[in-house]
């Protein structure tokens, strides 16, 4: 066992003095040094690596929320709201908005031609969110409405597989260990893999391209091979939906941030248009989280981020940290939370829920 700093430090001067005998022609001053030189040694000879691999309370990746540029920002309007519009990228790439690549919010006929009915096996209908941390924090406050909402279909169990540190493209690796967090989740939620029945996919990863065609086709190439990979595992999945990133323009990560996630958006269409006509699984774009940070006015209560009122707020995300403007915390869960909710509320696919 590695002896603690309490235990290598004397708290008296006779104390040290006891401990250590000077020899003689050494100075004091010498000697002092040394003596500190092979305490700090000692107190730090054992195993000082957190479970993590850095340090306890390692502060060296930290970042801070970049709570007044993340304000708003310019240019970007939220796909729900840009249907019938279209979005020119910074290389003057011209785009439809929308949710869906035909330029509207409802799902094309030959996409909900194929709609299975969902079911339950023993009487669960098993439903999981995928995805990385962010995911995570808003699964939390999402299956808690779940768990109080009186509507909600009495088979349904939730896990909550979002594996903190797994981003876009571990997920479209099969052999990655974030499937393995996966199942442990289904595991600790009570859900057989043959009783999992639908998937709810958040996540995204920079490919570090700069462009919106670079990133945005990257990033469904992973989300894509992440539901062949969900099909492959769990071929009991009948639904899986894809939720375009949540808001990052607070972030404080180099990487992660804007308009990344805005552009997800874009991953999500066309991964849905290579899978319309097929039910293994059927996927489809599901809630709509982002919402343009406070607005163009840059004021809490003003012009909202998106026109039905939502607006995210530095408040609502981590102020300092490793995710620093990244990863919600609770005002900013439940208001994604209330998105998840209207969507399980009212769109026509989740009849299953109700």
């Amino acid at each position: 066992m590695a002896t603690t700093a309490k235990e290598m430090w004397p708290t008296t001067r006779e104390s040290l003095h006891n401990r250590v005998t000077r020899p003689s022609g050494i100075p004091r001053v010498a000697l002092a040094t040394t003596v500190l030189a092979l305490l700090i040694v000692a107190c730090t000879s054992g195993d000082t690596t957190s479970p993590g691999g850095q340090p306890p309370g390692d502060t060296s990746g930290d970042t801070v929320a970049n709570c007044v540029a993340g304000q708003y920002q310019a240019g970007l309007t939220a796909s729900t709201d840009l249907a019938g519009g279209f979005y020119v990228d910074p290389q003057g790439g011209s785009h439809r908005g929308g949710l869906y690549d035909t330029g509207l919010n409802t799902r094309p006929p030959e996409i909900d031609a194929v709609r299975p009915t969902v079911t339950a096996v023993n009487n669960v209908i098993g439903v999981a969110v995928l995805g990385g941390s962010t995911i995570r924090n808003i699964a939390d406050s999402l299956f808690a409405a779940v768990q109080r909402d009186p509507i909600k279909n009495r088979f349904i169990t939730t896990a909550n597989g979002g594996i903190s540190g797994k981003r876009m493209d571990s997920w479209a690796d099969p052999a990655s260990s974030a499937w393995q967090g996966f199942a442990n989740a289904l595991t600790s939620a009570g859900i057989q893999p043959s009783q999992l029945r639908v998937v709810l996919v958040m996540d995204i990863q920079s490919a570090e391209a700069g462009t919106f065609e670079g990133e945005v086709a990257q990033n469904a190439t992973w989300m894509d091979n992440t539901v062949s990979n969900i099909r492959t595992k769990y071929p009991s999945v009948q639904i899986v939906y894809l939720t375009s990133h949540h808001y990052v323009g607070y972030s404080g990560d180099p990487v992660i941030k804007e308009p990344l996630a805005y552009w997800n958006a874009w991953s999500v269409q066309r991964v849905v248009r290579r899978r319309a006509g097929t039910a293994n699984p059927w996927t489809v774009v599901g809630a709509y989280v982002w919402a343009n940070g406070l607005g163009s006015d840059r004021i809490l209560g003003g012009i909202p981020g998106r026109s039905d009122g939502v607006e995210y707020a530095c408040g609502d995300f981590q102020a300092v940290g490793g995710s620093a403007g990244v990863h919600m915390i609770a005002g900013g869960a439940v208001k994604a939370t209330n998105d998840f909710m209207k969507f399980l509320h009212s769109d026509a696919s989740t009849i299953w829920y109700r």
